[in-house]
């Protein structure tokens, strides 16, 4: 019965704010209408100057993968050699999540350079 509860109130949680998002959304955009204002204001532009999300994704969830394996064979490494394998495995494979994601980063940030710079390129040659 209690995990019932548990699972009702997660969901009627997730419910309340979604519905609380969207119906604040509809009666300020409702407000913004009768005022008069533009409608331009409720259309996102795309960037064209971004880096494809699935590419930044790939790249990330890669990275994250081989830091999880470089972790686990880095804390195994150091079990072997006599550290407790309770401290060993869980330090190794965050150590290695840490720098995976901060590599994750600096890979985007250099994709997003790279692909901002070509786009200018591609602007002025027109």
């Amino acid at each position: 019965m209690e995990e019932f509860l548990v699972v009702l109130t997660v969901f009627g949680t997730l419910f309340g704010i979604i519905y609380l998002y969207f119906s604040t959304r509809h009666k300020e955009r409702m407000a913004l209408i009768e005022k008069g204002v533009s409608a331009d204001l409720f259309v996102t532009s795309k960037r064209r100057t971004a880096v494809p999300l699935y590419a930044l994704l790939l790249v990330n969830i890669g990275l994250l993968a081989v830091g999880i394996g470089v972790g686990i064979l880095l804390g195994q490494a150091l079990h072997l050699t006599g550290m407790n394998e309770d401290i060993s495995m869980p330090a190794s494979i965050f150590i290695c999540i840490g720098l995976a994601q901060l590599t994750g980063f600096s890979i985007s940030r250099r994709m997003d350079q790279h692909y901002r710079m070509e786009m200018r390129d591609e602007e002025q040659s027109l």
